[in-house]
């Protein structure tokens, strides 16, 4: 049993949180958050879509959480850019 298996969940819930708050926000001029967003979704996605019982899954598993990890950091970069000058103003 991994120790990082919490953190992982906990992570993949923040994800899901912060997808369905940024998404709101995107239309039509969307900022470069809102793309970081949609790859997150869809690595989310894929993730959601590995068969557990396939022989392959610890390696897909492996793979799909390394790149949500990698798309949750852009979209962190991207909405610390585009938003800086509003949190710092607060």
């Amino acid at each position: 049993v991994s120790t990082s298996r919490p953190s992982t969940f906990r992570a993949l819930a923040a994800a899901t949180v912060l997808l369905g708050v940024l998404v709101s926000g995107c239309g039509a001029d969307d900022p470069a958050v809102c793309g970081s967003v949609n790859d997150l979704k869809s690595s989310f996605d894929d993730l959601k879509g590995i068969d557990v019982t396939s022989s392959g899954a610890l390696s897909e598993l492996q793979t799909g959480l390394t790149t949500l990890k990698s798309d949750f950091d852009q979209v962190r970069t991207d909405a610390k850019s585009e938003f800086a000058s509003g949190i710092d103003s607060v």
